[in-house]
């Protein structure tokens, strides 16, 4: 038989795994500034592959048009 401390809640007495990762606590949130980093990232990517998309979309279609006129 394990002794378990006095201080344990009941979550973390089945000497379980996950009673002993919930015993252990969490990690403090990531700071803002890290957040707000990856928004403005993704936020500039994003801008990046739709301006690449209208330009391969305007290139593909003068030379769809090119290709049925036969010019």
């Amino acid at each position: 038989m394990t002794s378990q401390p006095l201080t344990s809640s009941l979550l973390d007495q089945s000497g379980s795994l996950t009673g002993h990762i919930l015993r252990q606590g969490t990690d403090a949130p990531p700071s803002e500034s890290r957040t707000t980093r990856v928004v403005v990232i993704m936020t500039v990517v994003m801008t990046a592959v739709v301006i690449a998309g209208l330009i391969i979309a305007v290139f593909a279609r003068n030379v769809l048009i090119n290709i049925l006129t036969g010019g």
